[in-house]
């Protein structure tokens, strides 16, 4: 299912891989159900990526508690 996906992951692959606006990913990330990794050193242009183990964790999460 996540097997062919990167190691770390962009807000918008994250969206598009849910099927979800990258509004409710940033929801997400700030809800704590995904954690982020700051690529760039740089506050004013933060780059983040998520790593896919958190991807396929929250999905094992969502999948228990069904």
């Amino acid at each position: 299912m996540t097997h062919d996906l990167p190691a770390l992951l962009t807000i918008q692959e994250v969206a598009d891989y849910f099927r979800i606006h990258p509004v409710t990913v940033h929801k997400m990330i700030n809800d704590g159900h995904l954690r982020t990794i700051r690529t760039s050193p740089f506050k004013k242009h933060a780059m983040y990526r998520i790593p896919v183990e958190d991807v396929r964790n929250f999905i094992d999460m969502q999948n228990q508690s069904k």
